[in-house]
């Protein structure tokens, strides 16, 4: 068994384009970040494009690549699949970073019509909205004690690594945090990023902005792991209801005093409205871990470098889709 590709259509399946044309765009887009293969090595850069796409969506260790995909007839090996896949990875991290940046205040007011034309959601038409959530990517356990208590996430009773999005109201990715072992709380991890200190570089010391002569303020949307996250100055955190039980936790992860609800930090809103607004985050989330991938325990996610530049790539793939229209509605 090996795999022969005799046109476009079935290649559309392992980049998830959905037609040859917008294959066509993708690739040719993509190809160009890569760098020329030297002679010994095997692959072109089109062959590496397609082998990084093929593992992305089947999941397949690179034993089982080097079995099945075929060069002009020939296999490859698995070491040859590892570097390939490696290489292609960070080669495409340049296309990535200008797939995912925070945006300028009236692209970010563009982006924010779900409110903006709806009655429903008046009270919020004077705000900039992003939303925040973290995810779990699950991998093999480890043997060693102390690295399985550093990987095991307590929430999903698992052993895995962590990250966190920022997109808009559209489901627009405009932020993606480092990956970090399981064990680490949300609220945590949020502070430990730059997403602060990139946020008031973006937007300036103040929480608002004016737009065609009407003023906007600046708003993050969490669920209950966030109360107690930082924010930049004058910005507000909109928290779910459910937040109000939330008790702040130290570096060391250990809980500190009262729940949120009963000494509200500044500027932070429990809102049970905000639960249908957020929602764009969790299924930008399952857009992104779509990708078989993440749902093997292969050694590609082994590897918290792999999975950071795995992350990274499916999070522009998922900005480039809805972009050219793949993705009709998050």
């Amino acid at each position: 068994m090996y795999v022969h590709i005799q046109d476009d259509i079935e290649k559309c399946q392992w980049f998830r384009t959905g037609s040859p044309e917008l294959h066509s765009q993708l690739f040719n887009e993509l190809v160009e970040y890569l760098i020329p293969a030297p002679k010994q090595r095997k692959l072109s850069p089109q062959l590496s494009l397609e082998l990084l796409f093929f593992i992305l969506s089947t999941g397949f260790s690179f034993e089982l690549v080097a079995k099945v995909f075929h060069v002009n007839g020939n296999p490859i090996t698995p070491k040859t699949a590892k570097r390939t896949f490696d290489r292609t990875l960070q080669s495409l991290q340049r296309w990535v970073d200008e797939q995912i940046y925070l945006l300028e205040n009236d692209q970010w007011l563009n982006e924010s019509q779900k409110v903006m034309n709806d009655d429903q959601f008046q009270e919020y038409q004077d705000m900039l909205m992003y939303t925040v959530d973290g995810t779990l990517i699950s991998t093999a356990d480890s043997s060693d004690i102390a690295f399985h208590h550093a990987l095991y996430n307590t929430k999903h009773a698992c052993p895995g690594y962590v990250f966190f999005i920022i997109v808009t109201l559209s489901g627009r990715i405009v932020y993606v945090s480092n990956i970090e072992r399981g064990n680490i709380h949300d609220k945590t991890h949020f502070k430990l990023s730059n997403v602060c200190d990139l946020l008031q570089t973006k937007y300036g010391n103040v929480g608002h902005c004016t737009i065609n002569g009407k003023q906007y303020f600046y708003v993050l949307l969490g669920d209950k792991a966030y109360p107690h996250a930082p924010k930049p100055p004058d910005w507000s955190w909109r928290v779910t209801k459910s937040a109000k039980q939330t008790v702040d936790i130290d570096d060391q992860g250990q809980l500190i005093g009262q729940p949120a609800g009963k000494d509200p930090p500044p500027n932070v809103h429990f809102d049970p409205k905000i639960a249908i607004l957020r929602s764009v985050v969790e299924r930008t989330i399952r857009r992104v871990k779509m990708w078989p991938i993440f749902h093997a325990l292969t050694t590609h996610m082994a590897s918290s470098n792999t999975i950071s530049l795995v992350v990274q790539l499916t999070c522009a793939l998922s900005n480039w889709m809805k972009r050219e229209g793949v993705i009709r509605q998050i």
